[in-house]
């Protein structure tokens, strides 16, 4: 009996351990708010209907990215503002979300959704 109990406690060991990188409630997990870029004056505004979501996952080094309306090939331009690194990828919205990895280290962030449908952005940080 108890060669069984060890055996289920290496087993369940590793499982335990991965449970505590995953993102949980104190914080490593942001929403990021993306505002629309108009361009008559440059500045932005948050609105209830803007086609793209974005969420921070900190302790995974990435931005989940869901695109709620069709909006062609979008270019997504990352730049670390501290750092002045800048990361760009393009991805059809077709595909309904993307995963961009934060690799540019911590700093602050602006994050710049472009596309021939408009042009959104968003900022976050990384401690």
């Amino acid at each position: 009996m108890s060669l069984m109990l060890t055996v289920s406690a290496v087993f369940a060991f590793p499982f335990q351990s991965v449970a505590q990188t995953l993102p949980n409630e104190n914080g490593e997990v942001i929403e990021v708010t993306v505002k629309e870029v108009f361009s008559e004056n440059g500045s932005g505004r948050d609105l209830g209907t803007t086609p793209i979501t974005a969420t921070l996952f900190r302790l995974s080094g990435y931005v989940e990215v869901e695109f709620l309306n069709y909006l062609g090939v979008v270019t997504i331009t990352l730049n670390n503002l501290t750092t002045g690194g800048t990361s760009t990828m393009q991805i059809n919205s077709t595909f309904g979300e993307a995963v961009i990895p934060v690799s540019l280290g911590a700093g602050n962030y602006r994050i710049d959704f472009s596309s021939s449908y408009g042009n959104y952005y968003g900022f976050f940080i990384v401690n």
